[in-house]
């Protein structure tokens, strides 16, 4: 994503809930300076909705604005357009969106040039792995490798070493996922009621609204 960041065209980055949107969008905002906004608060949205124009002018003091959960607002697609046609030169949009969010054809036919689309995915096991037991990352790495030469050229796999705790954390990988909120907690009840969490918000907050 860092090669975009310098060009003009507006990052549309769509993930699940939980899966870092709103954590990468803060990295940024501290690393590029810019300013953030969330159109989960209804005030902004009805603002945006209501006059992008007038909106948009309380952030142009910064060169970046990044827009999280842009999937609640009516006629996102149409307003980012409108923005990056009268600010673009001056004003790098940065935007997400979760749930049904479809940034491709109902966002993005609006956006034909202007956007360029990434998704974001919970932790892979690799990066899990790196997380939450960096030693044993390196170690998988190597035996990654090795699998990749066996296959190419039938060379010798050494046996795995730390077996017993590879197949620990790929047990709490697969029962639990990769959301890092559910990932960096310790306590197994405690991520069940994460996970519990975030189905509910996900059938209460996109479910229902995508289905009015």
């Amino acid at each position: 994503m860092d090669k975009w960041l310098e060009r003009k065209e507006i990052l549309l980055i769509k993930g699940a809930r939980q899966s870092g949107k709103t954590t990468l969008l803060l990295h940024l905002k501290e690393k590029l300076d810019g300013n953030y906004i969330t159109l989960e608060d209804e005030e902004l949205k009805k603002s945006l909705e209501s006059n992008p124009k007038q909106f948009v002018k309380r952030y142009l003091d910064k060169k970046v604005l990044l827009v999280d959960e842009a999937q609640y607002t009516k006629d996102i697609g149409k307003i980012l357009k409108l923005l990056y046609d009268l600010h673009g030169e001056k004003l790098k949009l940065i935007v997400t969106g979760s749930g049904s969010f479809d940034i491709k054809v109902e966002v993005g036919k609006y956006l034909v040039g202007r956007a360029i689309y990434f998704e974001l995915f919970p932790l892979s096991f690799e990066e899990f792995l790196l997380w939450k037991a960096k030693d044993l990352h390196k170690i998988f790495t190597d035996y990654k490798s090795q699998l990749m030469d066996f296959v190419h050229s039938g060379e010798k796999i050494n046996e795995p070493v730390f077996e017993k705790e590879f197949y620990s954390l790929l047990e709490k990988y697969i029962v639990f996922g990769g959301f890092p909120a559910v990932v960096k907690e310790d306590d197994d009840e405690l991520k069940k009621e994460l996970l519990k969490n975030l189905v509910r918000t996900y059938v209460e907050k996109d479910v229902f609204f995508f289905l009015g």
